[in-house]
């Protein structure tokens, strides 16, 4: 069997293809879920300009790039994403951050809301196309 490089197969990578409609970065320590969002983001004409799977790599990737939206995990192996939101809502209030994670206790959502993140995407229990739906309302400025 041969191996794929995933790079190659990923949508918006060919050459003259149309303008991104937006810039995105990853925050997601779990490698197959951050080439999914990957994908699925240069699928919908994002352009994403890092993936990053701890919060240290985030933050100077997203003070680098400012990019329009990040989708974030909130569970990183050196810190806490809710936390790492916060400190980037305050430092660029123009990016908007989608949070990604398993974690959907009462706790963790409240803290979600409190920290003007746009939107949610569990992990374990959400439809196919509401990773869509979030990356859109989330360019868009709504909270969801």
């Amino acid at each position: 069997m041969r191996r794929v490089n995933p790079i190659d197969t990923l949508p918006g990578n060919g050459v003259g293809e149309h303008a991104s409609l937006g810039r995105v970065i990853v925050v997601e320590d779990q490698r197959l879920v951050a080439e999914f969002f990957t994908f699925h983001c240069r699928d919908l004409g994002l352009e994403v300009v890092q993936r990053c799977a701890t919060c240290r790599e985030g933050l100077s990737a997203i003070r680098a790039h400012h990019p329009d939206l990040v989708l974030m995990d909130i569970s990183l192996p050196d810190g806490d994403g809710l936390e790492l939101a916060k400190t980037i809502l305050d430092e660029l209030p123009g990016v908007k951050i989608l949070a990604i994670s398993s974690h959907r206790d009462p706790w963790t959502m409240l803290q979600v809301q409190r920290n003007g993140l746009h939107g949610f995407v569990d992990k374990n229990e959400q439809r196919p196309e509401v990773p869509t739906e979030a990356t859109h309302a989330g360019l868009a400025g709504r909270r969801e």
